[in-house]
C-alpha cells in the first residue's frame, strides 16, 4: 500500500489518490480515472442541458410562447406535436 492510497469499503480495494466511490460509474474515483470522471460529468451536464432546452422549447411552443422569434433555423410553418400539446394543455 502506497502512502497516498486509501481503502474503499464498497469495492474492498486500495485506490491510489482515492477521491470517492461513485455509484454512477460503479467504481472508485482516484488518480488513474479522475480525468475520465470529469469528462463524464461534463458530458452528462451538457446532455441534461440539451434535453432541458429541447423539452422547454416544445413546451413553450405548445402553450403559445412566441418561440419563432428565437430563429433556431427551423421553418416557421413546421407542424406542432399535437399529442404533446394536448397533454400540456390538460395539465
Amino acid at each position: 500500500k502506497t502512502r497516498a492510497s486509501h481503502h474503499c469499503r464498497q469495492c474492498g480495494r486500495c485506490i491510489q489518490g482515492f477521491d470517492h466511490h461513485c455509484p454512477f460509474v460503479a467504481g472508485c474515483i482516484g488518480d488513474r480515472n479522475r480525468h475520465f470522471f470529469l469528462w463524464f460529468l461534463a458530458l452528462s451536464s451538457a446532455g441534461c442541458m440539451y434535453a432541458t432546452f429541447m423539452s422547454g422549447h416544445a413546451f413553450w411552443e405548445c402553450v403559445g410562447f412566441p418561440v419563432a422569434r428565437l430563429n433556431l433555423g427551423w421553418p416557421e410553418t413546421r407542424p406542432r406535436p399535437d399529442a404533446a400539446c394536448r397533454v400540456v394543455k390538460e395539465l
